[in-house]
C-alpha cells in the first residue's frame, strides 16, 4: 500500500563477539510488524505476498509500529539460539497492511545471513 516493494536489509557485524546487527525494513506502511527467521528458504503464498522463510520459524522482535515507512531492530546476537550460528539464517519482515488487500497483511523480501559464534573449533 506504500506504492513500493517492502525491502529488508542488515548492517553491522555477523560476529557475535561484536554483538551488533541491525535489521531494517523499508517501504512498509506505518503499521505494526515483526521480524522473523527460519533455516529454510521457501516460496509460499501468504497474505498479499510470499513467505520466503520456513522451517522452525522464530520471531526476532515484539510487534512494533513502523514510522515514516521504516522499521529497525538491533538484534541481541548473544540471546539467539545456538543453531543460528555457522549456517545461513533467513530473515523476513511481516507487517499489517489494512489498505494493501483482502488479507490485511504483507511481507518484505528476505535476506540470508550467516552468524559467526566467534569460537574457533579445536
Amino acid at each position: 500500500s506504500t506504492g513500493a516493494t517492502a525491502q529488508i536489509s542488515a548492517r553491522g557485524s555477523e560476529d557475535v563477539t561484536e554483538n551488533y546487527l541491525v535489521l531494517t525494513a523499508e517501504n512498509v506502511p506505518d503499521q505494526f510488524g515483526i521480524f522473523f527467521s527460519g533455516p529454510n528458504q521457501i516460496e509460499a503464498p501468504f497474505g498479499e505476498g510470499f513467505r520466503c522463510v520456513g522451517g522452525g520459524v522464530l520471531r526476532l522482535s515484539l510487534p512494533k509500529k513502523a514510522e515514516d515507512n521504516v522499521i529497525s531492530k538491533t538484534l541481541d546476537l548473544e540471546a539467539l539460539p545456538l543453531e543460528f550460528f555457522g549456517q545461513p539464517v533467513n530473515i523476513q519482515y511481516w507487517y499489517r497492511d489494512p489498505h494493501g488487500g483482502g488479507s490485511n497483511f504483507n511481507l518484505s523480501d528476505a535476506i540470508s545471513v550467516t552468524l559467526d559464534s566467534g569460537v574457533a573449533p579445536l
